[in-house]
């Protein structure tokens, strides 16, 4: 038998494939985010709804507040919707993502952990939107809030999001079980409630401190400003885009933790997490 000739030429490289751009990965990430969120929109979208909806009800059947304090009881309800999508839910999606495996298939796809991480802050920032809209027009209608929004309105409402939803992403990426990260959320939902809704006058000097320091204080003044059809003011714009910064950071940076802390130890699954 004749011996077949030896093969010429350069060997054949297996060629890696593409990467894709920032844009069209964080568009697909927050699809798929959006897919995966299908089971939990129903509950959340009630209650980050009806809730700060039927406070700023109640504030007007018990205190018959004028405009300036219905404006920011308004604007404190629409900051707590932002609160409970970005810092509760974001907190739950993360933790029962690290838990059941689901982020360490995303950490497998050729995208940067802050891409991964701002997907999650643009799917629960859209969330929110119904209960922003309900909330406005329902302080348009009890107290006259006057309602010209401003072109920095959706950069607000992003940014703002981002900020707190750093802190969901932190505490989901941190907690041990997603039980704890919806405790840890809603204990900090309940912060920015109190932040955001209770006129500065009635605060004590120490709480108006450490609300301007905190995103809650930034989001309400900017979102306040651009609802009425004003500007931000510069330090609420470098305020919500440090927050939004160090949260992707932090985020990004325990993702990263995470990835090599579980690289030595084989992923729990839910059923035998207590095996």
């Amino acid at each position: 038998m004749a011996r077949r000739p030896a093969p010429t030429g350069s060997p054949r490289v297996a060629l890696a494939p593409p990467v894709p751009s920032a844009p069209a990965a964080l568009a697909a990430l927050v699809a798929l985010t959006l897919a995966r969120a299908r089971r939990h929109w129903r509950p959340y979208l009630v209650v980050s709804t009806a809730m700060p909806a039927g406070i700023v009800l109640l504030l007007d059947l018990v205190g018959r507040l004028d405009r300036a304090a219905g404006s920011t009881a308004t604007v404190g309800a629409m900051d707590l919707v932002l609160g409970i999508t970005a810092v509760t839910l974001m907190a739950q999606q993360v933790s029962e993502a690290v838990h059941n495996g689901s982020f360490d298939l995303l950490r497998t796809l050729p995208v940067a952990p802050v891409l991964i991480l701002l997907a999650l802050f643009v799917s629960a920032t859209a969330f929110a939107l119904p209960g922003l809209a309900v909330v406005a027009l329902l302080g348009h209608a009890l107290y006259g809030v006057v309602l010209r929004p401003d072109a920095a309105l959706l950069p607000v409402l992003l940014l703002s999001g981002f900020a707190l939803g750093g802190i969901g992403a932190a505490v989901g990426l941190a907690a041990s079980s997603e039980a704890v990260a919806g405790l840890v959320g809603n204990l900090m939902m309940m912060a920015v409630l109190f932040l955001g809704i209770v006129p500065s006058g009635h605060l004590p000097t120490i709480a108006v401190a450490v609300r301007d320091v905190l995103p809650v204080g930034s989001a309400v003044g900017a979102l306040g400003r651009a609802l009425s059809g004003s500007w931000p003011a510069a330090w609420q714009w470098a305020s919500l885009v440090a927050w939004s910064g160090a949260g992707a950071v932090v985020g990004a940076r325990m993702a990263v933790a995470e990835r090599l802390q579980a690289g030595g130890r084989p992923r729990a699954r839910r059923g035998n997490a207590g095996a």
